[in-house]
């Protein structure tokens, strides 16, 4: 069986779209590879034009809430820092150390994915495991015994 393709030429037709090519083409540059800078520029671009800037608002919160992620760490290993009353070991430390960041990136990743599917919002899918870590954090640091 065979089956014949037709091209048909058509006259060159120009289209404007009301912008220059690299404002165009900026619309196609992945959201990780921008500078904080660029992303609210083509967020407030998208909302203007009408577009949902949906994974770029996202992207931008999941930096802000990055930067917040030592302080946290901090506040979580103070409980365990404040403990007296048994001798801990360099491995149990390893260990929790490990066990608590499997647990942050796990929670960050699922948040991450639901705001990207549009299930939640972009700021509550960026905070939500800072969020849940730092009240883990408070209620580890409230039952601390002298």
């Amino acid at each position: 069986m065979t089956s014949l393709i037709v091209a048909k030429r058509y006259a060159r037709a120009l289209l404007d779209l009301g912008k220059d090519p690299s404002q165009v083409t900026q619309l196609w540059n992945n959201p990780e590879e921008m500078t904080q800078f660029e992303l609210h520029e083509i967020i407030k671009t998208m909302q203007a034009d009408g577009h949902d800037p949906r994974i770029y608002q996202l992207e931008s919160h999941l930096r802000l809430s990055k930067a917040c992620i030592p302080l946290i760490m901090v506040l979580l290993g103070m409980p365990f820092a404040l403990q007296r009353g048994r001798r801990p070991s360099f491995a149990l430390g390893i260990i929790v150390s490990l066990a608590v960041f499997v647990v942050y990136f796990v929670l960050y990743a699922i948040f991450a994915a639901l705001g990207s599917s549009a299930m939640l919002s972009p700021v509550v899918a960026a905070w939500s495991a800072n969020i849940l870590i730092t009240l883990t954090a408070a209620w580890l640091f409230l039952r601390v015994q002298d």
